[in-house]
């Protein structure tokens, strides 16, 4: 069963202000590579949204915050909230979780009431637009899970806007009937949602390292597909600024910041394909990393397609777009 939203019966219900449009977003998340996320996003880049990873699911389905002390830089801490704060118009607290481990937070009607708790009262108290949750392994959901998740986001959005905060929902890339296939979750169902964002990138974990993180044309499904079934202000294209490198062919794959890639032999080799993603290989090994020209490539190409709200992944080691 499902905990009824928790609110204040005294503030009057309101959903607030969209986020203007167009805006950029990032995510920030705590530790290695990631460490050099507030020098950038406080080199004068204009970003609308910030999004760090501030809490976790745990194994016992509570919810735990990340902290400067306990999971390193990037961690929350009152300053770094209120250097998020001093570098955004907009901040949402993410909320990471594995499936074994929200089914452990569904399974109890307390531990939602809780959870929900503490998330709104998290947004009002630091002053941030709202929480996002980053809830992954779609491709393992149960129709249970998926049922439970939508009445979770529902009380939860209720909670937010009672509170005049935003609720942000991440989700998978779906380009086709086939990728649907793969997943119950559909995102015309997430109507109490303020945004659903959908995390267009990790095509390599699909055909094997040689192929691009986000090919051109499987974006331009995803947004086609999306815009039927969602309004266009509520719709996130989630994009890469990180790279891989595997062996050809294989899906053992290792993520890399740019950074990580500029070390790696034949990187001054690299050249752009046809999805503006810069690849080389060296040996048996095949790399792609996202440049400046890769993010503008693709943000050019989302802007033609209509949409608004572009979220990269992630700040830390990762190059930027030109303006």
């Amino acid at each position: 069963s499902s905990p009824p939203p928790v609110s204040n019966p005294n503030t009057a219900s309101s959903t607030p202000s969209p986020i203007s449009t167009p805006s950029i977003e990032a995510w920030i998340y705590p530790g290695y590579p990631a460490c050099n996320a507030q020098n950038e996003y406080s080199d004068g880049r204009i970003i609308d949204t910030l999004k760090p990873e501030y809490f976790t699911v745990q194994t016992n389905g509570t919810l735990r915050q990340k902290t400067l002390a306990l999971d390193g830089c990037n961690g929350y801490s009152s300053a770094n909230a209120a250097d998020i704060r001093a570098h955004s118009t907009h901040q949402f607290a993410t909320v990471s979780g594995d499936i074994k481990n929200t089914r452990i937070l569904f399974a109890s009607p307390t531990l939602q009431a809780a959870a929900i708790s503490t998330l709104t009262d998290f947004a009002v108290n630091s002053g941030f637009s709202g929480i996002e949750l980053d809830w992954e392994g779609f491709g393992n959901w149960t129709a249970t899970d998926y049922a439970n998740f939508k009445a979770f986001t529902s009380h939860l959005a209720d909670s937010l806007h009672a509170k005049n905060k935003l609720l942000m929902i991440d989700a998978p890339a779906i380009s086709d009937p086939t990728y649907q296939s793969y997943y119950p979750f559909k995102y015309e169902d997430f109507s109490t949602a303020d945004f659903v964002t959908i995390m267009a990138y990790d095509y390599q974990y699909d055909y094997g390292a040689g192929v691009s993180v986000t090919p051109d044309s499987w974006l331009t499904d995803i947004v086609v597909w999306a815009k039927q079934r969602l309004p266009i202000d509520k719709i996130i294209i989630g994009i890469p600024a990180y790279g891989y490198h595997g062996t050809l062919g294989s899906y053992s794959l290792t993520i890399d910041t740019f950074a990580q890639s500029s070390t790696y032999p034949g990187f001054v080799t690299r050249s752009m394909n046809s999805d503006g993603e810069e690849t080389w290989t060296n040996g048996a090994t095949f790399y792609t990393v996202q440049s400046t020209a890769s993010l503008d490539h693709r943000k050019a190409l989302l802007t033609t397609l209509g949409i608004h709200h572009v979220s990269v992944w992630h700040l830390g080691g990762n190059q930027w777009f030109t303006h």
